[in-house]
């Protein structure tokens, strides 16, 4: 894994400042709002994301935790 990767994962966290994303049952991200890129400009990650929805995302940085 490296920066730059796209991966998909799930979404099993949401909170009104990030979203967390497990990733091959094995790797957690933590993307927050101000990293995800919509075409509006306020984001309510409520509204936009569901738990277990799988979504796509570009590796930017990352600081490896697992379950």
């Amino acid at each position: 894994m490296k920066i730059g990767n796209v991966l998909e994962g799930i979404v099993t966290k949401i909170n009104f400042k990030f979203i967390e994303v497990t990733v091959a049952d094995e790797w957690i991200f933590t993307i927050n709002v101000q990293n995800v890129s919509d075409w509006y400009k306020t984001i309510n990650l409520f509204k936009t994301f569901t738990l277990n929805q799988k979504i796509n995302f570009i590796t930017k940085s990352f600081d490896l935790k697992t379950k």
